[in-house]
């Protein structure tokens, strides 16, 4: 099963606050086909810095994903738009997309379970740094995503938990 895997899956993930001077849907275009070219088996994707709380947001939902695949439950037919299913809340595709997807804005939260097609992807991007969103800007995500907290560490802990359970709620098919 999916969550079970061995936490060097999880220490393998990247997780970047990223900008390009592409648009969204032509630095789109260009990942899948980097992803589909050569002997890379990872995948990209991209999401909405403001729709994400934190690393653990996306880690559950790339770990619901893949388990969804291993048990043939998943709602669409890769692991990256299944990942921003989980990630949104939903299991339908447009409603994912607008809520948790990449906006044609200058920052986006850049994903990826593979090294290799990270260094590919790389020279697209104009600016990467590590996702790491301050305290304010997590508690207003969480508000964006129904999770009213605190300012605080250990509201942001709290919000952990709620989220894990809208993700765990959005299994059932809507």
């Amino acid at each position: 099963m999916a969550l079970n895997q061995d936490p060097k899956i999880i220490n393998s993930l990247i997780i970047r606050q990223a900008s390009t001077s592409l648009s969204i849907k032509s630095l789109i275009t260009k990942i899948h086909m980097l992803s589909n070219s050569g002997r890379s088996n990872g995948f990209a994707q991209l999401f909405d810095p403001n729709s994400i709380l934190d690393k653990s947001h996306l880690i559950a939902a790339y770990l619901n994903a893949l388990e969804a695949f291993d048990e043939n439950q998943n709602s669409s037919k890769s692991i990256a738009m299944e990942m921003l299913l989980f990630a949104s809340f939903t299991r339908q595709i447009d409603r994912a997309v607008m809520f948790a997807g990449a906006k044609e804005s200058n920052q986006f939260v850049f994903f990826s379970d593979s090294k290799q097609l990270y260094r590919k992807i790389k020279p697209l991007l104009n600016t990467d740094s590590d996702f790491m969103p301050s305290i304010d800007q997590t508690a207003k995500c969480a508000k964006k995503l129904g999770i009213k907290i605190a300012k605080t560490q250990d509201s942001i802990k709290l919000a952990h938990m709620l989220l894990f359970q809208k993700i765990a709620v959005s299994k059932i098919k809507d």
